[in-house]
């Protein structure tokens, strides 16, 4: 019955606990990365309870509290921070023990538009589908 919450907790709670790290004080980006989490995660929930209440997708009622907004669960709002959060740790802390890891700016910004041209357009005919449908 918790498990969607379990998940989130468990994907929160190593990197907000390392955060505090004395070499690399991660959290001392926390308003920053809090900020750009809420401006993506607004985006993403609007999309998010639209396809909910369409029926495009749902959510099994055995894995997730019986708290909702919008007809979501509470654990869906909180996945939207919980793993976003995570994954910017994790880059972060990448680049900074292990920077010769990372893909350089130039091939990030090629492997990003090229992901933008194909995907954008898959979006648009999957919503254009489930709007003629």
């Amino acid at each position: 019955m918790f498990l969607y919450l379990l998940l989130n907790i468990g994907s929160l709670s190593i990197p907000l606990l390392y955060s505090f790290e004395k070499k690399m004080r991660f959290i001392k980006h926390l308003k920053a990365v809090l900020l750009s989490l809420t401006i993506v995660s607004v985006v993403f929930l609007i999309w998010d309870a639209i396809f909910t209440a369409n029926g495009v997708w749902g959510f099994n009622t055995d894995y997730h509290l019986n708290i909702l907004l919008f007809g979501m669960p509470i654990e869906e709002w909180m996945f939207f921070f919980c793993i976003p959060y995570a994954s910017i740790f994790i880059h972060y802390s990448l680049a900074y023990f292990k920077p010769n890891l990372l893909i350089s700016e130039k091939n990030t910004k090629l492997i990003t538009g090229i992901l933008i041209l194909i995907l954008f357009p898959v979006i648009f005919l999957i919503m254009i589908k489930h709007i003629l449908l």
